[in-house]
């Protein structure tokens, strides 16, 4: 809508039956400007409109269509005119127009709901291998896909800024595009590249001659046939150091939805890692190489109403694969299947199975986590894979028996001997994290008894004569081992014996772990018992008469009371129910800060004892499959004993997988 000066005062976009609503602040005389990509602009009769009054309008739109495959790309590639005034550029700067405009109003209106992901790569030299990921999802309707930084800025700072916290390097959205200022400082032409980008033809931009800041050159392409907008191409110009590579600067992707919305898609900034030599030879003194590349973008790849309907589903990559335990000979349940760098997990159902769906391609790991694989001193297991997108990638994951990580840690001889292994991790019990460097205290005693009556020596705490057996000779001898933990906090005590009671406790500066009491069977089996197996709220000072070749006990030092009979723990405990039945959910996985794992039982219980609760706060996750990830951030003054904490999950709109 047009007032009588010409100046717009409101805009819409018309729906799958034409229809579109329009509102004017006050009386008057206006006009209907009807704008369509590939067709050209239709301006209507004089709309007198009064108070308060509804009016009902029909446009009677004339459909001339634009080819822009006639333009013809003129032979000096140079201008020094804004687009909207030069004689080859009009035509194809007013339809990129029409685009970029939608683009702002639909970010403005809020009317969609987007699911994005935002990543950051390190890349090499090359630019042909990928050597780290960061990314995140992210959701929301109030903030657009993209935006850079006000258009002001851009004109009087340049494209490339120093900051405190590094060096950044921006890319013009819509809003800097429209921009008088930045088409009043740049020289547009009319470019097509028949190798490259068949089928397109571009508005290519550079910066006048007399612009001394750090800029951007590039240009904006169309498809030739619809006049449909599809791509920002930019490089970077006057990169600092002097450094001169076209690969570094960005590309912003454009898509026009369904119902004539025009959206980013996905958007990138190539950044350089530069490398600064000193070179006494050289004109400036130095030399910059440029030694890989840093890569940070998003894509968008969900698009829903305000009322949850599906707009656009970007193209995924499956995972499918299973989880098996070789030490139970059985399947994994829980399981946590996590794509490396990123937040895309599932976790593995009853049959060990698990399915991931991510809207991303190229070369990725997928990595398995459980309690059970710290118990059984099988680390992370992690397996790397090309992803494509359309298609899907099968994977089996089998964790090693307990006895093979044993042998890998202890050697073959313990195996052969008949003893036993304690293992597991130090801790720090202000903040809860792994202590490397302390000192395991393991102590024992050995027995020896021989004398009339008895065959062979004995390997046994009790009195083992036989009959009424004279000239008994028994030799007792303390035992004991000192080991340090890892960089992880990991600590193994390999040879324990069977039969023995142990007493365990690790020590640092800070102070010592309260003291663990444990006893193997003689029997041999290949188990394992894990920490969770106590009593709930019972510390590890129970004596355990069961048939397994290695116990995994984790310690806490640094208690700031050492004197204390108890340490300040709490019990974390609760019910996980479904949102909309109010039925327990059996089998949620509760992840208290990111270590501590258990799973709801069939009555949705859930607990988790032992717990430091940390000055800096603490957080709890719950996952299952066909739910709602939901994430709990605790700050508890007080050291409770008991925290009950009831949780409410909501089911997810894709019920066999889980996308966080």
């Amino acid at each position: 809508m047009l007032d009588s000066s010409g100046i717009e005062v409101a805009r819409a976009l018309s729906d799958g039956d034409g229809r579109f609503t329009l509102r004017a602040l006050s009386a008057g005389h206006y006009w209907m400007r009807s704008e369509r990509i590939g067709f050209r602009a239709f301006v209507s009769d004089t709309v007198d409109l009064a108070a308060e009054e509804s009016l009902e309008y029909t446009l009677h739109v004339e459909a001339l269509p634009i080819r822009l495959e006639t333009l013809v790309v003129p032979g000096r590639d140079r201008c020094n005119t804004n687009p909207e005034q030069g004689e080859q550029t009009v035509v194809i700067w007013d339809e990129i127009r029409k685009a970029l405009a939608a683009s702002v109003w639909v970010d403005e209106q809020e009317l969609f709901h987007f699911r994005r992901y935002m990543y950051r790569r390190d890349l090499n030299k090359r630019r042909n291998r990928k050597l780290a990921e960061v990314g995140a999802t992210r959701a929301g309707v109030a903030e657009p896909p993209y935006r850079s930084v006000p258009p002001e800025q851009l004109a009087s700072d340049g494209y490339i800024a120093e900051r405190e916290d590094g060096t950044w390097y921006y890319l013009p959205d819509a809003h800097t595009l429209r921009d008088e200022d930045f088409l009043d400082t740049y020289c547009f032409h009319v470019t097509r590249d028949e190798r490259r980008r068949p089928g397109q033809i571009g508005l290519a931009f550079e910066p006048m001659s007399d612009r001394e800041l750090p800029d951007v050159q590039g240009a904006i392409w169309l498809d030739e046939e619809s006049s449909e907008l599809r791509e920002l191409e930019v490089r970077h110009t006057k990169v600092p150091y002097h450094v001169d590579d076209a690969r570094i600067g960005g590309t912003v992707r454009f898509l026009m939805l369904p119902s004539g919305a025009w959206i980013v898609r996905d958007w990138q900034v190539r950044t350089p890692r530069i490398e600064i030599t000193e070179h006494p030879r050289h004109a400036r003194g130095y030399e910059a190489e440029v030694k890989g590349f840093t890569d940070t973008g998003g894509e968008i790849f969900e698009v829903s109403t305000s009322e949850g309907a599906s707009v656009y589903s970007a193209p995924v990559s499956t995972i499918r694969g299973h989880v098996y335990d070789s030490t139970s000979a059985a399947y994994l349940r829980g399981a946590i299947a996590t794509l490396v760098g990123t937040d895309f997990g599932a976790v593995t159902d009853d049959s060990g199975r698990f399915e991931l769906t991510v809207p991303l391609e190229g070369e990725y790991s997928l990595a398995i986590n459980h309690p059970r694989l710290d118990s059984l001193l099988a680390p992370s297991q992690v397996e790397a894979m090309e992803l494509r997108r359309g298609a899907t990638t099968r994977i089996e994951f089998q964790i090693p028996h307990v006895l093979t990580s044993m042998r890998r840690i202890c050697g073959s001889a313990i195996l052969d001997s008949g003893s036993r292994m304690v293992f597991g991790v130090v801790r720090e019990s202000g903040s809860g994290e792994s202590a490397g460097g302390v000192t395991v205290h393991a102590k024992w005693q050995d027995f020896r008894v021989w004398g009339t009556g008895v065959g062979r020596p004995r390997t046994s705490g009790r009195d083992n004569s036989r009959g009424s057996g004279t000239g008994l000779s028994v030799s007792v001898r303390d035992v004991s081992e000192h080991v340090a933990t890892d960089g992880s906090g990991f600590y193994a005590v390999c040879g324990v014996p069977a039969g023995r009671p142990i007493s365990l406790y690790a020590e640092n500066d800070g102070g010592r772990s309260r003291e663990a009491s444990l006893l193997f069977s003689e029997e041999l089996d290949d188990g394992v018992l894990f920490s969770w197996d106590r009593p709930a709220g019972a510390f590890h000072d129970r004596v355990y008469d069961l048939s397994l070749r290695a116990w995994k006990v984790d310690l806490t030092v640094g208690y700031p009371h050492l004197d204390s009979e108890d340490p300040a723990t709490t019990v974390l405990y609760g019910v996980v129910s479904d949102s909309l039945s109010g039925k327990p959910i059996e089998g949620v996985t509760v992840i208290f800060n990111g270590s501590r794992i258990t799973t709801t039982n069939a009555d949705g219980r859930y607990e988790i004892t032992d717990v430091v609760l940390r000055e800096i706060g603490d957080r709890i996750e719950f996952r299952r499959v066909g739910y709602k990830a939901e994430s709990i951030d605790l700050q508890v003054e007080t050291s409770d004993q008991e925290i009950m904490l009831d949780v409410r999950l909501s089911q997810s709109d894709e019920p066999d997988r889980e996308i966080k």
